[in-house]
């Protein structure tokens, strides 16, 4: 029997993921160093990104936090990953031949951190059991506590004290706390709720979500505007658009609380659409067709930097690369998935998964 989704979650992963592709969109064709009107767009959609990585690690604590952990889930996410990273990888290969060494390392995308994003997160939901074990028992006063610490450690003291030195590492170890981090969060979210937010009405969020979001914008325009005559302001823009910035944390949770007081019960659109939503990461960051070589040389932005189009082509390349995105991997789920992960294959992995849950009680 298929789990009924919750349709505004789903809609709010659709969100996420169309705001990572207008990250992309800015910082791979390097908008924000335009010396046009242009520039402002960039720095707009490229300050977008690290939400859309906070809100999909939030929602998985929100749903996670007090269940358990699925073998046969983290089985099909690998096959995911590595169905991109090598059948891109190959089409590339025989078009446009490169090191066979390099070919060779696509067969094995997490040990190489062919996607940043799904290395740290595949770490985390491993870790689920542990987490929700040392969670599960704690009082909201305790678990408000570590909240607390861990937010003015992490979020407030990174974004008082620039570059400073622990998460200004650019090292998986900072990724898997923050992503820790994120998680417990979205636990919180769901087992207490933030009180000041769980009472207002939506306007109230919506408002807010606006009011933090100009501030942020604002800011990250008045430094960039100054920076070629106060230096120490040039890093400020990539400094403030990271994770753990507590502007981008703060639009995070704001956001994620817009989507959750959204009543829209189950939309089976909206919810058959999500579905291929992480296949539309994995194809748009996939390392050879991601990045320069889809915007510069499939797209040909660089067309378009002196043109006032360049944020109508900026929304509307990016929701057909969404769209794209989303048809190849129900596809691919349609055909693919559905041979390899039979019946028989389930209930051999959910054997593996019985035994070594027995091996662990032993």
């Amino acid at each position: 029997m298929e789990i009924k989704r919750q349709s505004n979650f789903e809609l709010l992963r659709i969100f996420a993921i169309f705001i990572i592709i207008l990250h992309h969109f800015s910082y791979h064709n390097e908008l924000y160093e335009l010396n046009n009107i242009n520039k402002f767009v960039g720095i707009i959609i490229f300050s977008l990104g690290k939400m859309g990585v906070n809100l999909f690690v939030i929602i998985t604590g929100y749903f996670m936090i007090n269940k358990k952990i699925s073998l046969v889930k983290i089985v099909k996410l690998w096959a995911q990953v590595f169905f991109y990273s090598v059948i891109v990888a190959t089409i590339v290969f025989l078009i446009k031949p490169f090191e066979t060494k390099e070919y060779l390392k696509f067969f094995l995308p997490v040990t190489f951190n062919k996607y940043w994003f799904f290395s740290t997160y595949i770490f985390l939901y491993m870790s689920i059991p542990i987490i929700n074990l040392i969670f599960s028992n704690l009082d909201k006063n305790k678990y408000r506590f570590i909240m607390k610490m861990s937010t003015f450690f992490l979020v407030v003291w990174f974004s008082i004290i620039y570059r400073s030195a622990v998460f200004s590492l650019n090292d998986i170890l900072a990724d898997i706390v923050l992503f820790s981090y994120l998680y417990l969060l979205g636990g919180y979210i769901k087992r207490f709720g933030i009180n000041i937010l769980e009472k207002k009405s939506i306007i109230f969020v919506l408002v807010s979500c606006i009011v933090v979001f100009f501030m942020y914008e604002v800011f990250l325009i008045i430094c960039k505007v100054y920076s070629t005559k106060y230096l120490f302001l040039e890093p400020v823009l990539m400094y403030y658009a990271r994770q753990n910035s507590i502007f981008v944390m703060l639009l995070s949770i704001l956001v994620f609380y817009f989507f959750k007081k959204i009543n829209i019960g189950e939309n089976k659109i909206i919810n058959c659409f999500s579905k291929g939503i992480f296949g539309v990461y994995l194809l748009q960051s996939h390392p050879l067709l991601g990045g320069k070589n889809l915007y510069k040389e499939i797209l040909h932005t660089a067309q378009l930097y002196n043109s006032k189009k360049l944020i109508i082509y900026a929304f509307g390349s990016s929701f057909i690369i969404l769209c794209l995105g989303v048809i190849i991997d129900i596809t691919r789920m349609m055909i693919l998935e559905k041979i390899i992960f039979n019946s028989k294959v389930k209930l051999k992995i959910e054997n593996v998964e019985q035994k070594i849950i027995k091996k662990i009680n032993e």
